[in-house]
């Protein structure tokens, strides 16, 4: 079962000084415990940088079927403040399964969600607006890969 971050978790989290529930969120009582403590806090402290919170649960904006409107919310747009590619190596090392990359943002950055948690299988994309990638199953401007190394090729071209 997933649960939702309580005040104590986030009075936890606060207190190791990786993330606090002021961040843009959206409503981060709908935050995923699990999502916040076993994949963020890894990855901030892996990345031994600060993330960037842009959304979560935010759910306006965003189509019928997104990642932020599970509840709880097992998602994050933002940025860290390294090149793409490491910001996608990262997300990959430490286990997200729904990864999306967003050269065009005013800051580029990226998704990252934990869909099998919801029976939905890995995917990964990038949202680009004028550029073709190999390998890629384009909708619109979203190009999906299947294939890991196929998506990290892409990104490192960017």
């Amino acid at each position: 079962m997933i649960t939702a971050m309580c005040p104590d978790d986030w009075t936890l989290m606060e207190k190791h000084g990786h993330f606090n529930r002021n961040e843009n969120w959206g409503d981060s009582s709908r935050m995923s415990t699990a999502f916040v403590f076993a994949y963020l806090w890894p990855l901030r402290r892996g990345v031994a940088k600060s993330i960037h919170v842009n959304n979560a649960s935010e759910q306006t904006g965003h189509s019928r079927k997104s990642m932020h409107k599970q509840n709880p919310c097992s998602v994050i747009d933002g940025y860290i403040n390294i090149p793409l590619i490491d910001q996608a190596t990262a997300l990959i090392e430490y286990d997200f399964d729904g990864i999306g990359i967003y050269p065009e943002w005013n800051t580029p950055g990226f998704h990252a969600d934990k869909r099998t948690w919801y029976g939905l299988p890995k995917v990964y994309w990038i949202r680009h607006s004028d550029r073709t990638f190999e390998g890629a199953n384009q909708k619109g401007d979203y190009h999906y890969f299947a294939d890991v190394d196929k998506f990290l090729n892409a990104v490192r071209g960017l």
